[in-house]
Order: structure tokens, then C-alpha cells, then sequence
């Protein structure tokens, strides 16, 4: 089991994760209807910690055609991505291999569909990810507090190598911004250039008007006059926590 020696930290993506939950690190399973603790007695000595953190990064990302000879390459240079963007290495790897794959992970959907864009769910192309992340609490316990409810034979049956012992709450979100590439490859690469380089300076102006909220974005408008907060010649895709959350879940 976890302890101050071994312990890992892995993101929730989606999962039910509390304090108690057995979990199956070598399989990436989350072992159901079993607690090493009763919730009660969690509730009685848990820690509560109040933290707010806010961040906001920009990321450059280019998914380029490949064939078949390249995918170690593409592999690696996706993993390298989720570890650039804040995934564990584990979760990161469990993922490709298609262990991993919850029913609702909330912002890092985006993640999940990067790693099918092969079987064509998400579309190729040169793109700019402003994740967004923001903490609210932090709740743990002391394991030498609590008494074991769970008994020992069922415990080794379930194959489970870690318990939760501390789970931080917060929202996340990732907003993919996209340029509308040319049609034409004879003007592309010129055109391709010079509107990623746009689509990446927008990105870093959004990112700071929403970190610091001062700077105000300006509207564009479309043929109709209405107002866009996007500017016309972008798309944007958003992958966020709050989307299906009901209220009063953090």
C-alpha cells in the first residue's frame, strides 16, 4: 500500500477517486465497491487545506501526417506532450496504450481524443492549447489514524497496490485554437506560417487577459455586425471541467 516512502501522485481524469479508494497502479484500475477505511472515520481526522492557485499556459502543438514506420515517433512526441501539459507519466503511458479510458474526464477529453486523432476523431493540424488550471482545496489524512475495515483476504484479492490518501479538488480546462489553413498547397506554406504565428500570438493575448484579468479583448466583427470574442479567421474547441458539472460539485 502507499505510504510516505512509495507514494505517487496521479491525476483523477474523470475517475471517482476519494480518500480510501483502493486503487490497481500496475493496471490503472480503480477497484470498485471496496474502501480501506470508513468514511466516517475519514471525515473525523481528514485535513482540510484551503489553497487557491490559478495558472494559465500557452502550449504550441503541431500534429503532422505520418506513416506507418513513424509511429514510435509520434508515441513519444505525444507523451512528450501530455508531460508538457501536466499529465503523470504513468497516467500519460496508460493512456496511449488504451488502458485508460474514462467515461467523462472533463478537460482532458482533449487529451483522450489527441490520442485517437489516428482513427480520425480529431482533426490534424497545427494548433495552440491554452490550458487553464485552478485549485480550490486540499483534503488528506494521516493513514496511522485510521483502522482498516476491509479484511485481509478480500484486501490481496482485489490486486490493489495503492490507497488514496490525499485528493486535491479544482477545475481545469483547455481552450484549442486552430488557424484556417489554405486550401491551395501551391500558397500554403507561406500563408500556414504566417497565420500559426498569429493564431499563436492571439493565444498568449487571451491567456494574459485571463490570468490577470485586466486587459480587456477586443471583438471583432462578423458580416453581420454582431460581435465575435474570437477573431473570425480561428476556431476554437473547449475542453472544460464545468461542462456537464451540476451545481454545488467542485
Amino acid at each position: 500500500m502507499a505510504n510516505k516512502v512509495d507514494a505517487t501522485m496521479i491525476m483523477a481524469l474523470g475517475r471517482n477517486f476519494a480518500i480510501g479508494t483502493l486503487y490497481n497502479h500496475i493496471e490503472d484500475v480503480v477497484i470498485p465497491r471496496m474502501r480501506l477505511w470508513d468514511p466516517s472515520d475519514v471525515s473525523r481526522v481528514a485535513t482540510v487545506k484551503s489553497e487557491s492557485k490559478e495558472t494559465v499556459k500557452v502550449h504550441s502543438v503541431v500534429t503532422e501526417d505520418s506513416s506507418e514506420d513513424e509511429d514510435d515517433v509520434d508515441d513519444d512526441e505525444h507523451g512528450s506532450l501530455l508531460s508538457d501539459l501536466g499529465m503523470d507519466d504513468h497516467s500519460a503511458m496508460s493512456l496511449m496504450a488504451g488502458l485508460l479510458r474514462p467515461t467523462s474526464a472533463g478537460a482532458w477529453q482533449y487529451a483522450i481524443d489527441r490520442t485517437d486523432f489516428k482513427m480520425g476523431s480529431f482533426d490534424q493540424g497545427p494548433k495552440v492549447a491554452v490550458h487553464c488550471r485552478s485549485s480550490s482545496r486540499k483534503v488528506s489524512v494521516d493513514p496511522t489514524r485510521l483502522e482498516m475495515i476491509c479484511r485481509p483476504e478480500r484486501l490481496i484479492k482485489s490486486q490493489a497496490t495503492h490507497v488514496v490518501v490525499a485528493v486535491t479538488y479544482g477545475l481545469e480546462a483547455f481552450c484549442i485554437f486552430s488557424p484556417q489553413l489554405s486550401p491551395n498547397p501551391d500558397n500554403s506554406t507561406n500563408e500556414d506560417g504566417t497565420a500559426v504565428a498569429k493564431t499563436l500570438d492571439y493565444a498568449h493575448y487571451f491567456a494574459n487577459g485571463l490570468l490577470n484579468g485586466r486587459n480587456r479583448l477586443e471583438m471583432d466583427q462578423d458580416e453581420d455586425g454582431r460581435l465575435c470574442l474570437i477573431p473570425l479567421d480561428l476556431q476554437c474547441i473547449l475542453y472544460s471541467d464545468l461542462i456537464g458539472l451540476k451545481s454545488g460539485q467542485s
